[in-house]
């Protein structure tokens, strides 16, 4: 339990039975408000969504419960047990601190060998099909403009003049482009 609130972020961590839905254990950097009611949620969440799991891909375990807020991460993950309903392991991270991504794997290394997943099954690899590609034509190509920000032409519409004043034309590039800037950056003190 101490080694999961070395994960960076980590300000609870709550491992509660799902069939009684009763916390077994818990370790807090601060005191929850009402941890047993956190520790009920988090199992009937985690029972829902392994029922959930099994319900729409019979050949897929469920890997973590995430549960975010503007303040917090919730990591559950289910721990199977031999002859009881199991457990889930509630990680409770500070959203302000933690990487999920790595809280997530240091929290499944720790959760480590508990958790009994089958492995996925791995299709035997097909022959591939050949496959012939034709291009009608070649690429597209572009066609250049012939207007653009080199066109030197009039002001554009809608340039107010104060801005023309000090910048002179928008896109203009000549050797006196860096003194205009510094010029404007030392009117804004």
């Amino acid at each position: 339990m101490g080694d999961a609130l070395r994960i960076t972020g980590a300000r609870a961590v709550i491992v509660t039975a799902i069939d009684t839905r009763k916390p077994l254990r818990s370790a807090t950097i601060e005191a929850l408000p009402d941890a047993e009611s956190v520790a009920e949620m988090a199992a009937a969440m985690a029972e829902t969504a392994v029922e959930l799991v099994r319900l729409t891909g019979a050949d897929t375990a469920m890997d973590d419960l995430l549960v975010t807020s503007r303040g917090w991460f919730h990591v559950l993950r289910v721990v199977e047990g031999d002859d009881d309903g199991g457990c889930v392991a509630h990680l409770l991270l500070d959203r302000r601190e933690a990487n999920l991504a790595m809280a997530r794997r240091d929290f499944r290394e720790l959760v480590g060998g508990a958790v009994r997943v089958p492995p996925e099954p791995v299709p035997e690899p097909a022959a591939p099909e050949a496959v012939e590609l034709t291009l009608a034509g070649g690429l597209p190509r572009r066609t250049p403009s012939t207007t653009g920000p080199w066109d030197r032409g009039a002001q554009p519409e809608g340039t107010p003049s104060w801005f023309a004043k000090f910048a002179g034309h928008p896109f203009d590039s000549g050797g006196r482009t860096v003194e205009r800037v510094r010029d404007g950056l030392h009117r804004l003190e």
